[in-house]
């Protein structure tokens, strides 16, 4: 039994060491989409999100390469609609390894 013990540990190490070099071992860029605005936050600075690609790549040359996670304050579709379109800007702007986070539903919402 302690073989097994052993063994899973040696596979999740394992797992665990193909899967960091994935990410160039680089922290992903964390984008905030705000609540009721067009705005972004983005390393402690806000703006507009139509000028977060344009931030991130000329003011704090970042790679286009690096993982960006975009995550959208608030809920519903408008919340849904600012998240792509600040997606869709980081795109334009060449960034290529992005990830959406955002609520499903509204939060206060009940799962049927």
């Amino acid at each position: 039994m302690r073989h097994l013990a052993n063994l899973k540990f040696l596979l999740v190490s394992l797992l665990a060491l193909l899967t960091v070099p994935s990410f160039g071992g680089e922290k992903p860029v964390s984008v905030t989409v705000l609540d009721g605005t067009e705005g972004c936050s983005v390393l402690g600075r806000t703006t507009p999100c139509s000028e977060v690609g344009r931030l991130l790549k000329d003011k704090l040359s970042v790679a286009s390469n690096r993982p960006i996670t975009v995550m959208v304050k608030g809920s519903g579709e408008g919340a849904e609609r600012r998240g792509k379109d600040a997606a869709a800007v980081l795109r334009a702007s060449g960034f290529n390894n992005l990830t959406v986070v955002g609520f499903l539903t509204e939060p206060s919402a009940r799962a049927p």
